[in-house]
């Protein structure tokens, strides 16, 4: 029972790092707390939901195609809405905000206010010992872990990935040395968005789409970032694992209601700990 609960808690750990990594590599990019980014997380669901719940194309292509359409929709975010306020601080807010209010707006107009699930593409089980997982939450695990550490080393081996680096550590310094500011946000929201969208899609089949879960997905972005450490990549790695560990241990010994004190018990000890987040540095 113990390594399902496990098992369980990596699939939601691994889930929320793709959420929040978006949402932490534009805030350590741009400087944008990014309030739209949950509803690139619901629409990268609903597109999954559409082209392979309705349309009954592939689910592979369902992903791919859904992940490209956000990462577009985050470029022409930033490009049309976040571009002209560069170095701002309260207007990119209220405009994150704005964004969020409306795409919810939108999404519900479109797609309605009840709750939507799609078939698994992936039946049956597979065994490991006593352990024994669902194939559609062994391949969230599988994919999640893959795009993390495909992310992890365009951060540290390519060129593009050490100009994106760079930004945050000295914008100045970077602008300098030749790199185009305004070219790597955009790079930060194709990417981030990516991530959300794939979040989205890769739980559709899991769990349920709807059109207000943006708005929670966000919230739990934000607590992730503050527990690892805003803009730190490993940081957030690290508290999505945890948080979501926490979160399936809990729910499985104390249940539902109980499970929700202890997860924001330990995000406000790790905080009272560390205010500036695991891995995070403290401000001079």
């Amino acid at each position: 029972m113990l390594l399902q609960v496990t098992m369980n808690g990596l699939m939601l750990g691994l889930t929320y790092i793709l959420i929040a990594i978006g949402f932490s590599f534009i805030f350590g990019i741009a400087r944008i707390f990014n309030f739209a980014h949950g509803e690139l997380y619901m629409l990268g669901g609903w597109l999954v939901v559409i082209i392979f719940g309705v349309w009954g194309l592939n689910y592979g292509l369902a992903l791919v195609v859904a992940a490209l359409c956000i990462g577009l929709l985050g470029i022409a975010m930033d490009r049309v809405f976040f571009q002209p306020l560069r170095g701002q601080v309260i207007p990119p807010l209220v405009v994150a905000l704005g964004l969020q209010l409306l795409i919810s707006a939108v999404a519900l107009i479109i797609f309605g206010e009840k709750d939507v699930s799609i078939s698994s593409p992936f039946s049956g089980v597979t065994s490991f010992g006593n352990l024994t997982v669902a194939n559609e939450r062994l391949f969230v695990i599988l994919i999640s872990a893959i795009l993390i550490a495909a992310l992890f080393l365009f951060m540290r081996f390519t060129r593009l990935g050490l100009a994106v680096r760079a930004v945050p550590q000295n914008m100045e310094a970077a602008t300098l040395q030749g790199v185009n500011i305004n070219k790597v946000c955009r790079i930060a929201f194709f990417i981030g968005a990516i991530m959300a969208a794939l979040a989205g899609g890769l739980l559709a089949p899991v769990f349920y789409v709807n059109s207000f879960q943006g708005h929670w997905a966000v919230f739990k972005a934000i607590i992730i970032v503050g527990v690892g450490g805003a803009g730190t990549l490993g940081g957030t790695i690290i508290a999505g694992l945890l948080i979501g560990l926490v979160e399936a241990f809990s729910f499985q010994f104390f249940g539902s209601a109980v499970s929700e004190i202890i997860g924001f018990a330990f995000i406000i000890a790790v905080l009272l700990i560390r205010p500036q987040g695991l891995l995070g540095h403290e401000s001079t």
